[in-house]
């Protein structure tokens, strides 16, 4: 079978990261090992997104070496590779489809069971069911019919539905309500149990739960 590259041990080395061609991070290095939580902190515009979203291989925009098991990243599958990554970010879209869509994104391998499990755990099932076509029902307009908790609920069940071994999250929890903050992050740590996750936060409770602290300046 292929190696699963992403349950594995990343490594930066000597990376500098760019935004629009200005350098914003320099001669970063890190090691994020198999399994561990990683707690990433920084001021406003210190990297921390541009970090996760290039662990995520969304972006590109650094010069250095990324390993990923020993492998540098441009001599790696990047389809495969994502099929082991969740991402949790701010900025992405929940689009014109069917809520069925907009959590499988038509990966292979996701059954009807998959689907009802994540939209329990992450709280969804009464706002879906509450619609007489369901899990088929087109979003037409996300604002309309979802809460800002709702549309992190959602984007949590497409980062987590396919039980990815390296979960990259941004701190999309700090402007929701305490409860639902705190259900949706103890589902974030319970579902990421012998999992990667790297978590940007100014959170003490999330700090609480990782093993690693890394702070960009």
């Amino acid at each position: 079978p292929e190696p699963k590259y992403s349950d594995a041990v990343i490594q930066l080395e000597q990376v500098d990261i760019y935004q629009k061609s200005v350098l914003i991070l320099k001669d970063v290095n890190m090691t994020v090992r198999k399994g561990e939580f990683v707690y990433l902190v920084g001021r406003t515009g210190s990297g921390k997104t541009s970090l996760l979203k290039i662990l995520s291989t969304s972006i590109d925009n650094y010069n250095g070496t990324i390993l990923y098991n020993d492998i540098p990243l441009q001599n790696i599958d990047i389809e495969e590779l994502r099929k082991d990554i969740g991402c949790v970010f701010y900025d992405q879209e929940i689009f014109y489809g069917t809520f069925r869509e907009n959590i499988s994104l038509g990966q292979e391998g996701i059954s009807d069971e998959d689907l009802v499990n994540i939209i329990k755990e992450v709280g969804l099932e009464k706002l879906i069911l509450s619609f007489p076509d369901g899990y088929n029902h087109i979003i037409m307009n996300a604002n309309s019919i979802l809460s800002g908790t709702d549309r992190v609920r959602l984007i949590m069940a497409r980062a987590l539905i396919t039980q990815p071994k390296l979960v990259l999250v941004e701190d999309v929890f700090s402007g929701l309500k305490e409860e639902n903050k705190m259900e949706l992050l103890n589902l974030l740590f319970h579902r990421c149990k012998g999992k990667t996750l790297v978590m940007v936060s100014n959170d003490p409770s999330v700090k609480k739960e990782c093993q690693t602290v890394i702070e960009l300046n």
